[in-house]
């Protein structure tokens, strides 16, 4: 799918503890205290469950870097209650990760060995050396423009002169605004955009009315309207209605070091097996239910927004990305489609 515009470029900017515990005594008692802990312990030995334990294999460990509380990573936390990753054999130690960046220079530097990655901040840096390669699964771009009911704002021509709330200026929410008012014949000069910060302050934005609409996250929507703010969607990448960058947008994916990859293949093999499963298992909607609670830990949130979040990402991951899609994604951020050959930075597994 040949792209027309860069203009958003930027913008697709735990094991089993066991204890052991020793007594000493003396006296009389002790022949008969140290027969008596002999024979419980050689019962226990001989039981199924400690037998099976004996035979169990070992789980490999291996640290993965993440956004602790996102949506970005649901198949991450999926994999991990539903006991994917111990059915690969794999032992996950998590990584929480504050920004992009970090996830990127922490996979880079050894700390972790996996990561889920952006590719504003990952393909610069493949692009100039680093030895990443890209993992499933592949994560649909997920940003709405969006403004409270009842402003009179029903459409994106209706942004024309009002303000815009994004995360800070030049910020890939602010890129993201400005493809889609472009993509619908809307100059994005004829609004003005405001760095409001994170969700919480662009809540007191809305709610004092110092921005007429804001770009967030299907997850962040649900939870804006759980504090009672209704929302109007005036477009959505993963709705439909963000022209060609919501149909080809690339909004995460996961990757590892190729040097870990060579040293580890098992590991790899196995993460990409678990990461698969939690995909398939919530792309069946017949799984809501079981879902659910996954996402009410994750963000933090009750069960009605958790349903919400559900319903409008659970769909949004793919096991395997496109040549054409990969290349799209890369021609946005880096210039040109053939900066990072898909043969060679995505992985097959």
């Amino acid at each position: 799918m040949k792209l027309k515009t860069r203009s958003a470029a930027g913008l697709l900017c735990a094991l089993s503890l066991g204890a052991t515990l020793a007594a000493c005594s003396s006296g009389g008692s002790s022949s008969s205290s140290s027969s008596s802990a002999q024979g419980a312990a050689s019962t226990a030995a001989s039981s199924p469950a400690a037998a099976a334990s004996a035979t169990a294999p070992a789980l490999t460990s291996v640290s993965v870097g993440n956004f602790p509380t996102s949506a970005l990573t649901l198949p991450f936390a999926i994999a991990q209650d539903q006991g994917y990753f111990r059915d690969a054999g794999l032992n996950v130690q998590t990584v929480a990760a504050t920004s992009g960046p970090a996830l990127a220079s922490e996979l880079i530097g050894g700390t972790t060995q996996i990561a889920v990655e952006v590719p504003p901040n990952a393909f610069p840096v493949m692009q100039q050396g680093e030895p990443l390669v890209a993992l499933p699964p592949f994560g649909r771009l997920d940003l709405a423009v969006v403004a409270p009911d009842g402003s009179g704002i029903t459409s994106l021509k209706s942004l024309v002169g009002k303000k815009i709330g994004v995360t800070a200026v030049g910020a890939f929410t602010e890129k993201f605004a400005q493809y889609v008012l472009a993509a619908q014949g809307i100059n994005p000069s004829s609004v003005t955009f405001v760095a409001v910060g994170a969700l919480p302050t662009q809540v007191v934005a809305l709610h004092n009315h110092v921005i007429d609409a804001t770009v967030l996250s299907s997850d962040a929507i649900a939870a804006v309207t759980a504090r009672g703010i209704k929302l109007t969607t005036l477009a959505s990448s993963l709705g439909g209605t963000a022209g060609q960058l919501g149909a080809i947008g690339l909004q995460s994916f996961w990757a590892t070091t190729t040097t870990y990859q060579a040293a580890h293949p098992t590991v790899v093999k196995g993460f990409c097996t678990a990461m698969t499963r939690a995909t398939t298992f919530l792309a069946d909607d017949a799984n809501r239910a079981a879902g659910l609670p996954t996402i009410e830990k994750l963000l933090s949130v009750p069960a009605t927004v958790a349903g919400q979040v559900w319903d409008t990402v659970h769909a949004a991951w793919a096991s395997q990305i496109a040549a054409t899609r990969w290349a799209a994604n890369v021609k946005l951020i880096l210039g040109s489609p053939t900066s990072l050959p898909f043969g060679k930075y995505v992985a097959s597994c």
